[in-house]
């Protein structure tokens, strides 16, 4: 195997061909190896941008222009949540929930 391919630069790793024809079988462009991934990992909780998960809870990605009504909504699912948990029961819908409380 080559250690490197000048082709690469001009966008031949594309095609599934390349790395039989050139050689390059393993090399992936614009990756990192696992080891200086960790230590950019390390390097990252070090300086404090990593925060672990709260317990029970889950990410979830969705467009940046739904962002603030799902917020709304989840918070709305919550105050349901614990006026059925008031109640003792569960309700369909937030406002019977909220009456019943």
């Amino acid at each position: 195997l080559k250690p490197a391919c000048a082709r690469l630069r001009y966008g031949c790793a594309s095609r599934p061909s390349h790395g039989v024809r050139h050689g390059c079988l393993g090399l992936m462009p614009h990756r990192h190896s696992a080891a200086s991934q960790e230590v950019r990992l390390l390097r990252a909780e070090r300086r404090g941008f990593l925060a672990p998960r709260p317990s029970g809870s889950r990410w979830l990605f969705v467009p940046e222009h739904l962002h603030p009504r799902l917020l709304a909504m989840a918070s709305s699912v919550q105050l349901h949540s614990e006026h059925d948990a008031l109640v003792g029961r569960s309700s369909h819908f937030a406002r019977a929930a909220t009456l019943a409380a």
